[in-house]
């Protein structure tokens, strides 16, 4: 069994317990210095006590701060109520602090230990009898009994005694030689996140188990691992910590490196050569097969690296466990893991309490920091990687140097914590990529199935995008909102500003605002520049040249918000997917403009009168001043929700889906709060689609309608009835308790066609579930 790495404050290296009468001058004594001459700091009764001591006041204390005890079990151990209470404390030792209990059987059975025979069962039959008033305690001592004769240790029996002690230094030796490892200098906020994994490993199963802790960078994978394999380490008979995986297995032969590692570490064997990435695997299982091992995988970032080191349930003893870290999800699936745990952010206490041991050197701020220590935390939002390197770099600096940082933060983040988090980035391909820098700089915040829409709009295969930027922790999805943290949302802007860190015309995405202006202002744009966002902190009025979008050949995305701009733009980019334009200026938009490719339009309390001059396709989603539905929508409604019956002949059809609501003004009110609006379609009683939309205030009625390419919508179809019930129900939602919505639904509306048919016919596959009659 591997020694505990728990971090104690350990005193002594081994503690003997020994029944003096057998062994203290014969075996307890060639022992005691054969460990001293090898530099093993032993505890031993005779020699440690000092004169007057309470015997067992003493020996429990040394006990605590050793971290091994060795029990020397002979002939008339029971028969010693001291040396039964020391093997009580040396048991909840064992079990409260992970000490390693080493039995060694003097001339005795285990047997008779563990059945209590022989001269065993004669002192506890003694004990009962002096001890007839207080039963648990000798039924304790008969548990304790049991249990230590349960370990692994050594059957001293006939043979040279000095044999015996040099085989028993050795391994003495070699458990100590591995020691603990450095979890964190202040490791903060571990607790609960350690027990939940220990849980999740179920070391008590004998079976081989495996688990994975995911999570972005510096968020404390590794340290949870750290603890967690020094909390464990004891309950098997070797481990090993294989760090930097994903580093070591950049270089060259970097996986047969891992391998020897992993091989030196459980078989306690130094520079153990494997030769070769294959030779490595047969070696892993021919060797461990039969033992029983911790083994912690670090930072992973490939399938390989996990066939290569752990590829197999089958090349472990029973009872085994791993642990594998990494930043993305998907390799814990598909490595076929028990069970996965997400670190989370620190909570608001654990994090003042890491930042404060850094920069403060204790564990609360220092008095006149208080209000510039909450800054640090609301930058940070738990990240432990930034709560130590900020809380380090501004640790002794005055309230000025503060201050500078903080507002050096807000314009270019901390280089260290870039780099960590920019390694997830670089692993991705250019799709995921695209995807992960529009989400950061556009669509944080946004309806999942309104971004899909619009990056499908661009090519970006969303479906797969997103899946991967979730499964590497870099998005996540609440409430069908997505979302990132800050510092991950830092970092790609930080990315998009290094393409050109002093000319931002020549970035891809714009969305500061007084990046936006300038390059409108100058004329600056270029075709480098794929999106622009201008949201001001307070409606203003803009003067911007009326050609200034012309060099941008390659817009796809457009977005402008309390910017009121006097002119008439003369150009906008065939490749727009999204135009979101609160008071656009014109009239109608350039007549130049083909959005072949336009997939959302919203053009909200803008002067817009028509759209275009003649016939040009219908886009995606469009927002406009209007108070009704348009007339060729089939099926209207003043009310929430629209209820059809709709024919299994469509099943399969690819079909066009129009939905479409009017928001008004509440009664008395000039202008909306925030607020979104949204639809779900339920088939046969069953949710099939749901989309929802925020918006901004609005001063006028608006009408809201979007188009779906939907084939999927109408799967469900195949069923069992000719006709089935298909509900479409609208809804107004607040998007924050704060804010009124004061806006409301004043009708909806649908419609279905097809591609190949212009219209279908009504009557003969969509009918109002009113009218329907089987």
């Amino acid at each position: 069994m591997a020694l505990s790495f728990e971090s104690y404050k350990w005193k002594y290296d081994v503690f003997l317990s020994f029944r003096g009468h057998d062994t203290r001058m014969s075996f307890t004594s060639h022992l005691y210095h054969a460990l001293c001459q090898k530099g093993v700091n032993t505890f031993i009764d005779y020699k440690d006590l000092k004169r007057g001591e309470k015997i067992s006041a003493s020996l429990f204390g040394a006990i605590e701060v050793s971290r091994i005890s060795v029990v020397i079990l002979s002939k008339t151990y029971a028969s010693s109520t001291y040396c039964l209470d020391e093997l009580l404390k040396i048991l909840e030792c064992k079990d409260s602090k992970g000490q390693l209990v080493l039995p060694i059987f003097y001339h005795m059975n285990p047997s008779q230990v563990r059945e209590q025979k022989g001269s065993f069962e004669e002192a506890l039959a003694q004990h009962e009898d002096k001890f007839r008033d207080d039963v648990d305690k000798v039924k304790r001592w008969k548990e304790a009994l049991c249990e230590v004769a349960t370990l692994s240790g050594w059957h001293i029996g006939d043979g040279p005694e000095s044999m015996f002690v040099k085989r028993i230094v050795e391994e003495i030796l070699s458990k100590l030689n591995r020691l603990p490892i450095n979890v964190a200098k202040h490791p903060v906020g571990l607790d609960l996140p350690v027990e939940d994994i220990k849980s999740l490993l179920e070391t008590g199963l004998d079976d081989v188990w495996s688990i994975g802790i995911y999570g972005i960078g510096g968020i404390g994978k590794t340290t949870l691992a750290k603890t967690v394999y020094n909390h464990i380490g004891s309950k098997f008979e070797a481990s090993a910590f294989i760090a930097d995986v994903r580093e070591i297995s950049s270089q060259r032969f970097g996986i047969v490196q891992l391998q020897e590692a992993l091989l030196s570490e459980v078989l306690n064997h130094r520079d153990f050569k494997v030769g070769s990435k294959d030779k490595g695997i047969n070696l892993i299982k021919t060797r461990l097969c039969c033992k029983k091992v911790l083994i912690v995988v670090d930072d992973v970032d490939s399938l390989e690296q996990l066939e290569s080191l752990v590829g197999e349930y089958s090349w472990f003893g029973l009872g085994s466990r791993i642990i594998i870290t990494t930043r993305d999800e998907h390799l814990l699936v598909a490595h076929n893991v028990e069970a996965s745990y997400k670190v989370k952010e620190l909570s608001h206490d654990h994090a003042l309490e890491l930042f404060c041991w850094y920069a403060f050197k204790h564990p609360f701020p220092q008095i006149n920091y208080e209000e510039l220590s909450f800054h640090i935390l609301n930058y940070a939002k738990g990240f432990p990687l930034a709560l130590t390197v900020l809380g380090s770099h501004l640790c002794g600096r005055d309230k000025a140097q503060w201050i500078s940082a903080l507002a050096k933060l807000e314009k270019v983040p901390n280089k260290h914590i870039f780099e960590v988090l920019k390694i997830s980035f670089d692993g991705m391909e250019e799709n995921e990529k695209t995807i992960f820098l529009d989400i950061a700089c556009f669509f944080k915040g946004e309806d999942k199935q309104y971004v899909k829409m619009i990056l499908d709009g661009c090519d970006l295969h969303s479906d797969s995008g997103i899946g991967v930027l979730m499964d590497k922790s870099l998005i996540t999805v609440e409430l069908n909102k997505l979302w990132m943290h800050e510092l991950l949302q830092e970092m790609a802007k930080e990315i998009v500003r290094r393409e050109s860190p002093k000319e931002p015309g020549n970035r891809s995405r714009l969305w500061f605002h007084e990046d936006v202006l300038h390059v409108l202002d100058q004329n600056m744009g270029t075709n480098n520049i794929e999106g622009i966002r201008l949201d001001l902190p307070e409606p203003n009025n803009v003067d911007i040249n009326g050609k200034a979008l012309a060099n941008m050949k390659k817009l796809r995305l457009l977005k402008i918000n309390n910017a009121h701009i006097s002119a008439d733009f003369q150009y906008l980019s065939d490749e727009l997917r999204l135009i979101d334009w609160s008071g656009y200026p014109s009239s109608t938009l350039p007549q130049n403009f083909h959005p072949k490719r336009l997939v959302s339009l919203n053009l909200s309390h803008g002067r817009i009168k028509n759209l275009w001059k003649g016939v040009k396709e219908f886009v995606h989603e469009v927002m406009l001043p209007g108070s009704n539905i348009p007339d060729w929508f089939h099926h209207q409604s003043t009310n929430s929700s629209i209820s059809l019956m709709v024919s299994s002949r469509l099943y399969g059809k690819m079909v066009e889906l129009f939905f479409g609501a009017v928001l008004e003004l509440d009664k008395g009110d000039i202008t909306t709060g925030m607020f979104s609006c949204g639809y779900e379609v339920i088939i046969n009683n069953e949710r099939t689609f749901l989309m929802e939309r925020r918006f901004d205030s609005l001063d006028t009625s608006h009408v809201w309608l979007t188009k779906n390419n939907c084939g999927c919508l109408i799967w469900p179809l195949n069923s069992i009835h000719h006709w089935n019930h298909f509900r479409i129900s609208f809804g107004v939602f607040e998007v924050s308790s704060k804010v009124k919505v004061k806006a409301s639904l004043k009708s909806c509306g649908f419609h279905i066609s097809s591609k190949q048919e212009m219209h279908l016919i009504d009557h003969e596959t969509v009918r109002n579930f009113q009218c329907h009659k089987e």
